[in-house]
């Protein structure tokens, strides 16, 4: 392990390798897994995928449970065995055995996705119970997706809203998005704009684009935040390059009206003819105004503006 990790000596995974090997056959679990790692990986040592699944299996059946979830891992995927998602499963329920989060989480995928055979919501939400009482936050998120799926009254979908919170405050990106939802509109939860802003703001910076447009709006009219056309500009502009239509329009109205941010025409134009391009019926509207402006003598381009403006008719613009 020195060798492995560089305590103490420099590191040398190669020698790691050969200590690994002996321990290994002298039957030591932890040994097992480790130089089957390294078999399967081929750092410091020869990759051999067969050999590599041999020890981790064989340090499964010694009870070591990242064995037991990499023996999985292996049926899944083929790696070294024959692909097989029963055995797959099999490990599974050995390392849950153990408490493991991850062992009840991917079982609650199989059964949800009906792996090993017709799909089961009842265990997957069972087992996605177990993973999210031991704090699994992505079995926690499915969790509530499938309750919320089932739930025929409000207090089913209170419970599901509580595993939304619970894996919104555990850094959960979606999940983050939908408890913002709840607390913005007040569904089956007091209103709370602050906190709404402030759980959409966290998944707007994860990169979630509906958040980001989200957060963006909520700037610009001063909800949960003191307004702040400047930050409504920037979060416009991440949701436009993440390709958001709304957001791709309103920065462009953003740059040809100075809101929040310096005027551009050129930008402006640019973002709004992509807003235009994904069917937006305000941005094709703008756009027809644009060309019909005289005063724009090198954009000006009446065919243009009148193309633009039955596009816009046609997308239920209610000024064309």
């Amino acid at each position: 392990m020195r060798y492995r990790r560089g305590i103490g000596t420099e590191k040398n995974l190669s020698a790691s390798a050969e200590f690994m090997k002996l321990a290994a056959h002298n039957e030591i679990a932890d040994a097992e897994y480790l130089y089957g790692a390294q078999l399967l990986t081929g750092a410091g040592i020869d990759q051999h995928e067969e050999n590599a699944a041999a020890f981790i299996i064989k340090a499964a059946h010694a009870g070591h449970v990242e064995a037991l979830l990499h023996a999985a891992e292996l049926y899944q995927t083929g790696a070294g065995v024959k692909k097989n998602l029963t055995i797959a499963a099999d490990y599974l329920k050995l390392a849950s055995e153990n408490k493991n989060p991850t062992a009840f989480f991917q079982l609650g995928q199989f059964y949800e996705q009906g792996v090993i055979g017709k799909a089961d919501e009842s265990k997957a939400i069972k087992n996605y119970i177990e993973a999210a009482e031991l704090g699994h936050v992505e079995a926690t998120f499915n969790l509530a997706v499938l309750l919320n799926k089932q739930a025929d009254n409000d207090d089913q979908r209170r419970t599901a809203l509580g595993y939304f919170k619970k894996a919104a405050q555990a850094g959960h990106t979606d999940a983050g998005y939908i408890w913002a939802a709840a607390l913005e509109r007040g569904y089956l939860v007091e209103q709370n704009q602050r906190l709404s802003a402030d759980f959409y703001q966290r998944a707007a910076t994860d990169g979630k684009v509906e958040a980001q447009l989200k957060t963006a709006v909520f700037y610009q009219n001063g909800v949960g935040h003191a307004q702040d056309l400047g930050a409504a500009a920037n979060w416009f502009q991440q949701a436009a390059m993440n390709g958001n239509a709304e957001a791709q329009y309103q920065y462009g109205i953003a740059l040809a009206d100075a809101i929040g941010i310096e005027f551009d025409q050129e930008s402006s134009i640019s973002w709004l003819l992509k807003s235009a391009a994904q069917d937006h019926p305000q941005a094709n509207f703008e756009l027809s105004k644009i060309y019909a402006d005289r005063t724009l003598t090198d954009i000006y381009d009446i065919q243009a503006s009148d193309s633009y403006l039955e596009k816009a008719a046609s997308l239920g613009a209610p000024e064309a």
